[in-house]
């Protein structure tokens, strides 16, 4: 009766630990075909809550990387857009001090007007410009025209002394602010209400609407340098902001870096190491396949006896 027990016993033996075998074996071919340590949490259950607090922390990583891309890609598109304005300011200041002092002539009077008008219309098309279908200069009113010089309000010919005049202005003065980490966000915002675009756009008139007048083009040309003056702050504003982005990019790329690799550590399998695992538990199930073979060969007589 007891070599009937044992027997019976070495049978369930051998089968448990062909069992335990397959598991393994099965365990180990899902992890090479998946690549992780475990298709669910509860093959890592002692991580699980480390890596789902790291997955949280890479997704808001992500999120404000994306904004910082959006953010870098509007801050070039206005910085070269108050480029152009700095630029077509500077011509048209050159002018101006150039003709100062020279008496009037009509063919003058008229070359001078007409570069001037050209510059304006420049200036005024870079206020209407757009990234990526949005007017830059509107300020949160994006889809809005910003400059519209036949505004009833502004239409009309300026003469000496002027006054400031913002009727051609069509969008608004709010600030949307872009989070890029936490308790850090930029304003990507920027609109023509601003007095150096104000100054800038009378100082073209004047000239504009008052050809050889000598006073016209001495306030034309205090307005246009206190203009080029206040371009240059908004250029630098921006260029701060866009500075403060690609700082806070690179250092969320590199905790973006640790966090993966953290993640990877604790989820993802070593497929080398897990291979060789594989092939030393297809090598023991082979040869447990082969004891079993063996021992189930003997008969119920010889279990009987």
């Amino acid at each position: 009766m007891v070599a009937r027990i044992s027997t019976f016993a070495l049978y369930n033996a051998i089968n448990g630990n062909n069992l335990a075998l397959q598991s393994k074996y099965g365990e180990t071919q899902s992890q090479i075909s998946s690549g992780l340590k475990s298709v669910d949490y509860k093959g890592i259950a002692e991580s699980s809550n480390t890596l789902l607090a790291l997955q949280t922390d890479l997704s808001e990583t992500e999120a404000y990387l994306d904004n910082i891309t959006l953010a870098q890609n509007k801050y070039n598109t206005m910085l070269a857009t108050i480029g152009l304005l700095q630029d077509r300011a500077e011509s048209f200041r050159v002018d101006i001090a150039a003709s100062m002092g020279t008496p009037s002539d009509p063919g003058t009077d008229g070359a001078f007007v007409a570069t001037a008008q050209a510059d304006y219309d420049d200036f005024v098309g870079a206020l209407n410009s757009q990234f990526s279908g949005d007017y830059i200069f509107s300020g949160t009113a994006s889809n809005i025209l910003p400059v519209d010089i036949t505004d009833p309000g502004y239409v009309g010919v300026v003469t000496p002394p002027s006054a400031a005049n913002f009727n051609y202005y069509q969008g608004n003065t709010a600030d949307q602010t872009v989070p890029i980490g936490n308790n850090l966000s930029v304003d990507t915002t920027i609109n023509a209400a601003d007095p150096a675009i104000e100054q800038a756009l009378r100082a073209f008139r004047l000239i504009i609407d008052n050809p050889g007048d000598s006073v016209a083009r001495t306030e034309a040309l205090d307005l246009i340098d206190q203009a080029l003056d206040g371009l240059n702050i908004m250029y630098s504003d921006v260029a701060a902001n866009l500075t403060t982005t690609d700082r806070q990019e690179e250092l969320l790329s590199e905790q973006q870096s640790i966090v993966k690799n953290t993640i990877s550590d604790i989820r993802d399998v070593d497929l080398a190491e897990a291979s060789l695992r594989s092939e030393a538990l297809a090598a023991q199930l082979q040869a447990s396949y082969t004891v079993s073979s063996k021992a189930f060969q003997i008969s119920l007589i010889d279990y009987l006896r």
